[in-house]
């Protein structure tokens, strides 16, 4: 929704399994890489890598600025390899926020919940908890004390993610879900900080906004585990996607309305790689390989295993006008040469 409502942006998607945004926009003074990785940042995330495609769309100068693109970025390999660390450093830091509000609940939930059940009303251990103590000339019940002193760092300190992202979420109108749970555990552990003020035996609400935060925390770490699970997968789906694909050129255009024919026409062969593939690029498919990309077929026929995609074994018949999809198997083909566009 932010990126969406920067001046200039066309498209904007998000792929939380692999962490990526990708964004179409059309660039000027306040649209342009550096405004919309501010964007992100502002509201409470982290941007790690920016990759610009220009567009080819506006001839050959722009199919000339594409081309150099592909031959000096990175190798998209290495732009996954990073985004699995990532989320693997990710899934760590969620693990350890976890542990350690957990570890700052326990007490807690103890002192409140376990020991007003386990032991007798008057014991020892529950006179000291209930006696009070004078600070400032202030009498303050020892309990709520305590509790306060518990509940501040897993507060503050294990939700601050949550409280920065809130915080650039409220200032750029994008209400998520961390700032409704902010927003619980704040009054929570404010009602329980005035109540801690006044000398009296009253309930107090440290352990609900603790409890509240821990569950949110684990939440995000199981949330983590999954994202990593999903892209593992992703990854070992794209491991069977070809590297590159056999672009068919044209030698020269129709000037007929005749439909272009590779049986009579005349045209040559260049291997690429498959970020090279367009919309309305025509590639060469071999006998045994794997299709590159997404297409339709338009030329000859052909029976390709998409038991990756599917599960079903048994090859599908592809003819004039089916659709393939990219990195199933070309098992059969209808022309002598082994071959289909």
């Amino acid at each position: 929704q932010a990126l969406v409502a920067v001046p200039g942006v066309v498209m904007a998607s998000v792929t939380l399994s692999t962490n990526v945004a990708r964004i179409e926009y059309d660039e000027s003074a306040e649209c342009n890489p550096e405004i919309l990785q501010e964007m992100v940042e502002d509201i409470g995330y982290d941007v790690s890598d920016v990759i610009v495609v220009p567009d080819r769309s506006d001839g050959e100068a722009s199919s000339r600025n594409t081309q150099t693109f592909f031959e000096t970025a990175d190798d998209p390999d290495d732009r996954l390899r990073r985004i699995l660390k990532q989320q693997e450093a990710q899934l760590r830091a969620r693990r350890r926020d976890f542990l350690w509000c957990l570890l700052g609940t326990l007490p807690i939930v103890t002192i409140t919940m376990v020991l007003p059940k386990a032991l007798e009303a008057d014991c020892n251990v529950m006179n000291f908890l209930k006696g009070s103590v004078l600070i400032f000339g202030h009498s303050f019940i020892r309990e709520s004390l305590i509790l306060w002193a518990l509940a501040t760092p897993v507060q503050f300190g294990c939700g601050y993610s949550l409280y920065k992202t809130s915080y650039y979420g409220i200032s750029r109108g994008v209400y998520g879900m961390d700032v409704l749970v902010t927003l619980g555990m704040t009054a929570s552990y404010l009602y329980a900080v005035i109540m801690t003020t006044w000398e009296n035996e009253g309930y107090r609400f440290f352990e609900t906004s603790v409890v509240l935060l821990c569950f949110v925390i684990l939440g995000k770490w199981i949330n983590a585990m999954a994202v990593c699970r999903t892209s593992d997968a992703l990854t070992s789906l794209m491991k069977l996607q070809a590297k590159t694909a056999l672009k068919v050129i044209p030698c020269e255009i129709l000037t007929d309305k005749r439909r272009w024919d590779p049986l009579v026409d005349a045209y040559k062969e260049e291997t690429v790689p498959i970020q090279q593939i367009q919309p309305g690029d025509v590639v060469k498919i071999l006998k045994g390989a794997s299709i590159p990309a997404d297409g339709v077929l338009v030329h000859g026929e052909m029976c390709v295993d998409e038991s990756m995609i599917t599960g079903e074994s048994i090859p599908v018949l592809k003819t004039l006008g089916s659709t393939v999809l990219g990195g199933t198997i070309c098992t059969e083909t209808g022309s002598q040469t082994g071959e289909s566009l």
